[in-house]
């Protein structure tokens, strides 16, 4: 994620750097961010060393007003790919703005979040949950649980500043946890209070497209620009005056710019928490025109209308591309530059839903009035779903979604990914990630709960249908195609007819080894593991022995790599045979007879079974297992071969090779224990899986949190 805040809460206080405060403090009132220093300075005290000291007394008084507030917000966010919906963790920052619990940060740091936990300046975690959340201006509130808190604690809280009083030059601090480690702060200058995405090589008509197609962030407000050091996990901390007032909330940051940081701005980050605590939402007008500054179309006034959108009450009402506005509500209107863009988009978007503004506008050389009723500005991106056992996600469409990709509505619901070798890829044809689904079975889905609702009622079916129908649209056309809705079955596959096998392991001799141990012009194979527990094990095989002949027939070695012949040639025989082995051992030749057991089952040939609540796949463990990682030869349990780093169990830190040996109480003795106690899972719903597994010499607990919810038709 992009994130901003400090990196260290150091000053570098070399000559050059302290005459440059000096001269800063000195010489500037700088609004509410101004430090107060002496007009004069004692003559026995060095200049530059009474301002780093005044100045570091300032920042000492506007860190302990607001470090209390700074908190550590960790997310555990859904992501959608290849087909599945994962999960991640993520940091960020935030202020407590309130004694209810409020926290500001950015909505980028809340977004996608199933969970979230809250780390307090003290250390403690407290859950949170979401209140609301604004991409377009990049911000959002989430609550604390004031339950986990003690009876009538008082929560450190932290009051806004005035940003509109900030100039450029004030110093301004940077606070949060940067990387996800504990709180930092570090020391900057507003460079711009103003600022804009947009650069020189920008056409000004692009601007809006540049901040996201489908969601932009940004457009309607200019940010503060400041050069305090922020870091990734920074985002949604604080910019604080040296007041200890927040005067913006950091929101974005370069790392090939050098200490170039962007905050939202306290006049509009009030406005928006205002907004978010009371109705969830920031609600804004729409009327359906982009705008482009005047500076390079040849016009002294107005504002250019570079698109009108299609079927927007600006559309209905008749503007063109190319309009010129001249006034609005009677108000002469004009926007030279990109940076006075955000204030007239602002000015439309605040007005209330339903309002009738009156639009003057030049054509042709006549000049006309037009009224527009503006509309509800509607989310700009769908909710979105995983189809798990079909193996597609999905996303509902939106107005500007289905605008973005020239659809004639937004009914239906949008592909967002295919999972490979799922029911949804191997229909025919397959679906694929941009179709837009219209009808399951012949039922219309005009939006995403009829899909779901539809998907719910087919699953929980006891006897699946044989084949699915769904209608889809791809590139205009209108398709038809087949799906065949089978559970995923555990791997059933067939072990290998019980051959001949004898318990060791070996290693082929070649003319160069022979030469280097000792036996030159003779080839064998050389004994590396006798395993435990096995005939050969009882038998007077030793490691190092190098076996010639078997049954009196010498044995072709053809290569240093000919490792699984020696056991082709045992197979040959029958179970319970003697095998009459001819050795060489330290210089001579002996004869030993082993009788020859049934083969284990192989690493290859274990049988497997997935788990696609927790995204995991385990094995059953073998005999090659125990003996290749020395477990002792009664160990129990199941060998995880597969973890989806978004599952829960990836989130979990659950690791391929861990062996699970117990599940809450249940004892892990193979697979069939392991598919009852998820069965079991399942069927509870616990918030939280306790797993012992062994891993290395290690046993260890993990703790794996589950999210049924997301599960659920809504």
């Amino acid at each position: 994620m992009i994130s901003t805040v400090s990196s260290n809460c150091s000053i570098r206080r070399s000559p050059a750097r302290a005459a440059a405060l000096w001269l800063a403090v000195a010489l500037t009132v700088c609004g509410s961010g101004a430090a107060t220093v002496p007009a004069t300075v004692p003559a026995e005290e060095p200049a530059s060393k009474s301002v780093t000291a005044e100045l570091k007394a300032a920042i000492d008084r506007a860190r302990d007003k607001v470090f209390p507030a700074l908190v550590s917000i960790i997310t555990v966010r859904e992501y959608y790919s290849q087909g599945r919906k994962r999960l991640s963790r993520s940091g960020g920052s935030g202020t407590i703005i309130s004694d209810q619990g409020y926290i500001v940060t950015n909505a980028h740091v809340a977004q996608d979040g199933s969970r979230f936990k809250v780390i307090l300046a003290d250390k403690r975690e407290i859950d949170a949950k979401l209140i609301g959340e604004d991409p377009a201006s990049d911000l959002a509130v989430i609550q604390l649980d004031l339950t986990q808190l003690e009876p009538d604690e008082q929560l450190p809280v932290a009051k806004f500043g005035d940003s509109r009083e900030l100039d450029i030059g004030d110093y301004v601090l940077a606070m949060g946890s940067p990387w996800g480690m504990s709180r930092s702060m570090s020391l900057g200058i507003v460079n711009s209070n103003d600022r804009v995405l947009a650069n020189f090589f920008m056409d000004d008509a692009d601007y809006e497209v540049s901040l996201g197609a489908d969601q932009p962030t940004g457009m309607y407000y200019r940010w503060i620009q400041h050069d305090a050091s922020i870091a990734p996990g920074n985002s949604g901390g604080p910019l604080v005056n040296l007041k200890g007032e927040i005067v913006g909330v950091n929101t974005r940051g370069t790392g090939w710019a050098g200490n170039l940081g962007l905050a939202s701005p306290s006049s509009v980050v009030q406005d928006v928490v205002g907004d978010l605590v009371a109705f969830g939402e920031v609600i804004r007008s729409y009327v359906g025109l982009k705008f482009k500054p005047i500076k390079t179309t040849g016009h002294d006034h107005g504002v250019f209308v570079n698109a009108v959108i299609e079927d927007s009450p600006a559309d209905r009402a008749g503007m063109k591309p190319g309009d010129l506005i001249s006034a609005i509500d009677d108000e002469p209107v004009t926007v030279r530059y990109v940076e006075e863009m955000p204030a007239l988009r602002r000015d439309l978007s605040d007005r209330p839903v339903g309002s009738k503004v009156k639009f003057t506008y030049e054509r042709g050389g006549d000049k006309a009035d037009v009224l527009i009723v503006t509309e509800k500005y509607e989310k700009d991106r769908g909710d979105r779903k995983e189809l798990k056992k079909w193996g597609f996600t999905v996303q509902d469409l939106t107005p500007r979604m289905a605008r973005n990709r020239r659809l004639p509505s937004h009914e239906g619901v949008l592909v967002t990914g295919v999972e490979v070798g799922r029911p949804a890829q191997t229909a025919k044809p397959p679906l694929q990630r941009g179709d837009v689904i219209l009808a399951v079975d012949g039922l219309p889905v005009v939006e995403l709960p009829a899909l779901m609702k539809a998907y719910h009622e087919i699953i929980d079916q006891e006897k699946l249908p044989e084949f699915v129908r769904f209608d889809f649209e791809r590139n205009a056309g209108r398709y038809v195609t087949i799906l065949e809705p089978k559970d995923e079955e555990d791997d059933d596959r067939p072990a290998e007819i019980a051959k001949a096998w004898l318990g060791v392991e070996v290693q082929p001799v070649v003319k160069e080894m022979a030469k280097e141990i000792g036996i030159e012009g003779k080839k064998g194979f050389r004994v590396v593991k006798i395993y435990e527990r096995t005939k050969a094990f009882d038998s007077d095989l030793e490691v190092g022995d190098i076996i010639t002949h078997l049954n009196g027939a010498k044995l072709k070695v053809r290569s240093d790599e000919d490792y699984a012949s020696f056991q082709r040639k045992i197979k040959q025989q029958d179970i319970g045979d003697q095998a009459e082995l001819t050795l060489l051992r330290d210089g001579g030749e002996l004869k030993i007879s082993v009788e020859l057991e049934p083969a284990k089952k192989t690493i290859a040939e274990a049988k497997r079974v997935k788990n696609r609540d927790f995204d995991l796949e385990v094995r059953e463990i073998t005999f090659f297992d125990i003996a290749n990682r020395r477990w002792k030869p009664d160990t129990k349990g199941v060998l995880v071969t597969l973890v989806e780093r978004g599952g829960w169990a990836g989130v979990g830190h659950l690791r391929i090779r861990d062996l699970i040996i117990r599940i809450g109480e249940d004892t892990i003795d193979g697979l069939d224990a392991f598919k009852q106690a998820m069965k079991d899972i399942a069927d509870s719903k616990p918030e939280k899986v306790r797993m012992l597994v062994l891993r290395g010499i290690e046993t260890r607990f993990l703790f794996i949190e589950t999210d049924w919810d997301s599960l659920v038709v809504e």
